[in-house]
C-alpha cells in the first residue's frame, strides 16, 4: 500500500450555502460581503533555503499587505501550513514566531486571524505533534483574539462564521507511527 507525505493529507475547507458576499438577485445588485487571503508552504530557513527565500518571503509578504490594504475587508488568513521551516516551533513562545512571522508580515495583515493548520515541516522539532496533549503543541492556540499567534484550536477543527454565511473545517492527520495515513 502506497503512503502519501502528510503535506498531501492536508485540507481546509471553507463551506458557503452560496457564493461568498454575493447576497443579489443578479450581478448588478450583488455586493461583496468580505475576503480572505489563503496562502501555505510560506516557511523560510537560512539554512534550509539559503538566501533565496527570505527575498521571496517578503515580496509575498509586500504583496498580501498591499492586497490587505486595498481590499479594505479581509475577515482572515488561511495558512495551509509549513510556516516554520526547517521543523516547526517548541513552543508559543519559540524565537521562531517572531523571526519568522511577526517580523516578516506586516501588522496590519496579522490584525486579523491566521486559521492555521500543521504543515509537515511544522511537526519535527513541536512537543505536541505525536502527543495527544496539545497543551504541548507549539502552535495549538484556542484564542481567537491572540493574533501574536496562528488561531489553531486543536489539530483538526471546525469555526462558523455566522456573519458571513461560511464555515471552516481544517483536517490534519497525526503522525504516530511515523508514516502518513494511507
Amino acid at each position: 500500500m502506497a503512503y502519501l507525505p502528510l503535506s498531501q493529507w492536508l485540507l481546509i475547507l471553507a463551506v458557503l450555502d452560496g457564493p461568498l458576499g454575493c447576497f443579489g438577485d443578479d450581478e448588478q445588485t450583488a455586493t461583496r460581503v468580505a475576503s480572505f487571503m489563503v496562502i501555505g508552504d510560506w516557511g523560510y530557513d537560512g539554512v534550509a533555503h539559503g538566501n533565496v527565500g527570505r527575498h521571496c518571503q517578503g515580496v509575498i509578504a509586500s504583496r498580501m499587505h498591499q492586497e490587505f490594504t486595498e481590499l479594505g475587508d479581509v475577515k482572515f488568513v488561511i495558512n495551509v501550513g509549513d510556516s516554520f521551516y526547517p521543523g516547526g516551533v517548541t513552543s508559543k513562545d519559540d524565537s521562531a514566531w517572531h523571526s519568522k512571522w511577526r517580523n516578516v508580515y506586516s501588522s496590519s495583515v496579522r490584525s486579523v486571524p491566521w486559521y492555521s493548520v500543521y504543515g509537515n515541516h511544522d511537526m519535527l522539532y513541536d512537543p505536541g505533534a505525536c502527543s495527544s496533549d496539545e497543551e504541548k503543541a507549539g502552535q495549538i492556540n484556542y484564542d481567537l483574539d491572540d493574533l501574536d499567534h496562528f488561531f489553531m484550536p486543536g489539530y483538526s477543527w471546525y469555526l462558523k462564521h455566522d456573519d458571513l454565511d461560511l464555515e471552516i473545517l481544517a483536517l490534519v492527520p497525526r503522525m504516530s507511527t511515523g508514516r502518513s495515513w494511507p
